[in-house]
């Protein structure tokens, strides 16, 4: 973004007395990005204690450790071996087959497109924290926004009809 403002007399404009700060991620962002990741990972437990196996089922297998399984789960989602990467032969497989074999591979599916589904919306919540100061310079040098063209309009017409 900085990049393009830059380009553009306007956007240099906007730029002036806050290149450094626009041109570099927010001081409070790693903060925020670890509590998402943090939260992400809580949700990953949540997920495989409610909706995942029972502890009866998994204790065919392993013993029952919830944080265990969703640090098999993280990796899979990752893409070490997901069905949305390709597996190349070798290990890159195994965490995707551990988890078939416990969850069931229509209840890993669910549970999987909710994960990835979460991720997502957490990381999409940190780009707009990180837009929102994008936004403040541009209200601060007083931008139309999106109603002033209709806005426009109106006075436009409402100008026609009184003549």
């Amino acid at each position: 973004v900085v990049a393009r403002w830059r380009a553009r007399p306007a956007g240099a404009h906007l730029l002036e007395g806050r290149a450094d700060e626009l041109g570099r991620a927010s001081a409070e962002l790693p903060r925020r990005a670890i509590r998402a990741v943090s939260s992400w990972q809580e949700h990953i437990i949540d997920l495989i204690r409610t909706e995942g196996v029972t502890k009866r089922s998994v204790a065919k297998f392993v013993s029952y450790d919830d944080e265990a399984l969703s640090l098999v789960m993280m990796v899979g989602l990752l893409g070490f071996g997901t069905s949305e990467a390709p597996v190349e032969a070798g290990n890159s497989a195994v965490p995707q087959r551990l988890l078939k074999a416990l969850f069931g591979a229509e209840s890993l599916r669910s549970m999987s497109a909710k994960a990835r589904a979460d991720l997502r919306s957490r990381i999409g919540m940190l780009y707009d924290e990180e837009a929102i100061r994008f936004g403040q310079a541009l209200d601060g040098a007083g931008v139309p926004d999106e109603t002033t063209p209709v806005q426009l309009y109106q006075a436009t017409y409402n100008l026609e009809v009184a003549r």
